[in-house]
């Protein structure tokens, strides 16, 4: 995977006791580099995973790049999938970038199951889908995969135990509540919600690369989603940590980011009283 896909990926290797990979970006565009990719795996590997988009650059990996990479390296010999499964996450663009890339001009890769080998695909639904948090969706081309999701216990006294995730109760009310927003907004609603987040998006985008010889400001990497990160040129002495804090006493909430820095929070405040 990409150093810049989410530490989820991290927490799970530890769980499943799985080597965990990591590939560096292609310096311009700050997506994964598929040369470093097709270097990496061997015949150990049982998974690739490519972000749509990342968290901290908002950029979408080439994920068609990725599949045309394992065609190469791992033909499906008339399989309905590889021996290498690709997963897209797609958790913070999910519920944006499907209607942007219908619309054509925004700029994203395609990405979804339209991709010959990818295998799964996460969106999360209290993200811009605007649901309650605590709910997600995992999604996969073929059900013999999804078999393997479940934990099935026959033989336990109390009858018949399945879960279908690590989680093994989960409360209903937030799936409801989650159904009931997503038939509230429908394909419409999260059309126009879609369109309105890129519009802006291409607004702050432009409005940074128009000023650049001004402010100094650079955006980061090929940004295609909602997410804009941006930084000094190396050639500025400003501190970009100092323009977080002048930002934040002006009500606005940046995220930090790091290798490349690009804002780091406020320090936590003294403790009191105990």
């Amino acid at each position: 995977m990409p150093v810049t896909a989410h530490p989820a990926f991290d927490k799970a290797a530890e769980y499943l006791r799985v080597k965990l990979v990591k590939i560096d970006l292609d310096p311009n565009t700050l997506r994964v580099d598929l040369n470093a990719v097709k270097r990496a795996i061997n015949r150990n590997t049982i998974l690739v995973v490519g972000s749509a988009p990342n968290y901290p650059h908002g950029v979408v990996d080439d994920i068609e790049g990725l599949s045309q990479l394992l065609e190469l390296v791992d033909p499906r010999h008339n399989a309905p999938i590889g021996r290498i499964g690709l997963h897209v996450d797609s958790c913070l663009g999910g519920f944006v970038l499907p209607w942007a890339l219908r619309e054509g001009h925004y700029g994203v890769p395609t990405f979804d199951f339209g991709v010959t080998r990818v295998t799964s695909i996460s969106a999360d639904t209290h993200k811009y889908g605007f649901a309650p948090k605590g709910t997600s969706v995992l999604l996969f081309r073929d059900k013999s995969i999804r078999e393997h999701m479940f934990f099935v216990a026959t033989d336990w006294p109390g009858g018949v135990y399945a879960s279908p995730s690590l989680a093994g109760s989960r409360p209903g009310a937030l799936l409801a509540c989650t159904w009931a927003v997503m038939l509230y907004n429908g394909d419409e609603g999260y059309r126009n919600s879609a369109l309105k987040i890129m519009n802006t998006q291409q607004a702050l985008v432009k409005g940074i690369q128009d000023n650049e010889h001004v402010t100094g400001l650079r955006v980061l990497g090929l940004s295609t989603s909602p997410v804009v990160a941006f930084t000094f040129n190396s050639s500025t002495k400003f501190d970009i940590f100092k323009v977080n804090d002048a930002m934040a006493r002006r009500h606005w909430h940046l995220d930090a980011l790091q290798q490349p820095s690009a804002y780091v929070p406020p320090p936590p405040p003294p403790p009191c009283c105990y």
